[in-house]
């Protein structure tokens, strides 16, 4: 659970649009025409939840939105120093990546702003791989469910931006599954 007060408690996430404020743009709408970054198809933050929520806007007498979508960038920091090197001029990036930046590097945010944001997600899981032995993932899991609780650790989590870990429902994660079904519904299968 990430402790920025905008998570409210809650295991979630969002995606941020961020572009240059030069670039004047106050909504989302206001990117459009322009050139869109994205980081990689397998990305629910960096695509998947950004195309979800750009579908909302396409419509048959617009279905492009944007007159170029560069991709993929590749990670959070490389889809960021493309905007600031105005290859694109509005990117989506995963929110809780940008409140890491804030915190251990605001620099590299000097000039940028959050204009939109996606609805919340599930934050993503922390899972083991399925050779693992079950002994051995209930012992972590429990102890990550009691870290919180532990003095040594809440120095450790602090700085991560994590108030504690929580056991996830895993229903709620076909809800990425959903956005890219709602995209494609409405034939928005790329940003563009």
């Amino acid at each position: 659970m990430p402790s920025p007060r905008r998570y409210a408690e809650l295991p979630r996430y969002c995606s941020d649009f961020v572009a240059r404020t030069e670039s004047g743009f106050e909504r989302l709408e206001d990117a459009f025409g322009y050139r869109f970054g994205w980081m990689a198809e397998n990305s629910n933050s960096g695509f998947n939840a950004p195309r979800a929520h750009l579908a909302g806007f396409a419509s048959a007498e617009r279905p492009a939105l944007f007159a170029q979508s560069v991709g993929p960038l590749g990670n959070p920091a490389r889809t960021l120093e493309a905007l600031r090197a105005r290859t694109v001029d509005l990117v989506a990036v995963d929110g809780f990546y940008l409140d890491l930046v804030r915190r251990h590097d605001p620099g590299r945010l000097e000039n940028l702003a959050v204009i939109d944001s996606t609805p919340w997600m599930p934050i993503p899981l922390l899972v083991a791989a399925p050779g693992i032995d079950t002994a051995v993932v209930a012992r972590l899991r429990d102890h990550l469910l009691q870290v919180h609780e532990s003095p040594g650790y809440a120095a450790l989590l602090e700085p991560v931006l994590l108030s504690r870990f929580a056991a996830p429902d895993v229903a709620l994660y076909q809800a990425t599954e959903a956005l890219r079904e709602r995209a494609e519904r409405v034939g928005y299968v790329a940003i563009r």
